[in-house]
């Protein structure tokens, strides 16, 4: 069984960062952060330069239904977290803590493999995000429930479908990760093995 699966569809923890109670992290969600160039957007290669005030605009985006109204409204909560959060870097570092947790809680992508490498392949200027939209809407869901699903539930669904149709794509379970480091163990053994016969043979016929 694939544990990114399973955390998809049945997490049902509540998280909260900073004073909000987030919301499942949702492609909308993405989509803000990547609009506002968060350093706290998943993936992001200056996550290691957040602030608090990056935390809380964060928090803040994935709290409301409307992420875009978030980004332009504030409250006293929030700059009371700013001034205790700045004033104790180490209640920064575990809401930080809380933010990391909610992300691999609700945003588990499954892990594609291609079957086969094409060569010749271009981009089609046609973002992603927006792809897997189109790709839900045709399973039958809402323009807003494809926005708004849990992350990594909505990508289940469209590289599922996406299978289903013939792409040369699998999903990668946790279950055959797990089992990759024994199989590479083994090979190397392999090799090694082979190579010291080898080695000794190549002695022999020296000797001779």
């Amino acid at each position: 069984m694939d544990d990114r699966f399973l955390t998809a569809f049945l997490s049902l923890e509540r998280h909260n960062v900073a004073g909000h109670t987030l919301r499942p992290f949702s492609l909308r969600h993405r989509l803000t952060l990547e609009a506002i160039d968060s350093p706290l957007l998943p993936g992001s290669p200056n996550a290691g330069k957040a602030t608090p005030t990056d935390l809380i605009l964060a928090a803040r985006v994935c709290s409301m239904p409307d992420a875009f109204e978030a980004v332009r409204r504030s409250r006293w909560l929030d700059r009371f977290w700013l001034v205790r959060m700045t004033l104790n870097p180490s209640r920064y570092m575990e809401q930080l803590g809380r933010w990391r947790g909610y992300i691999l809680d609700t945003a588990q992508h499954p892990i594609i493999a291609s079957k086969t490498e094409k060569e010749g392949r271009r981009d089609s200027g046609v973002h992603w995000m927006l792809s897997v939209v189109c790709g839900l809407k045709r399973l039958g869901f809402t323009e807003e429930e494809a926005w708004t699903m849990p992350e990594g539930r909505a990508l289940f669904y469209f590289y599922a479908d996406a299978i289903r149709e013939g792409a040369e794509v699998r999903i990668v379970t946790t279950e055959a990760e797990a089992k990759l480091p024994a199989a590479r163990a083994a090979v190397e053994a392999a090799v090694a093995k082979a190579r010291a016969a080898a080695e000794a043979k190549g002695r022999k016929v020296g000797k001779r």
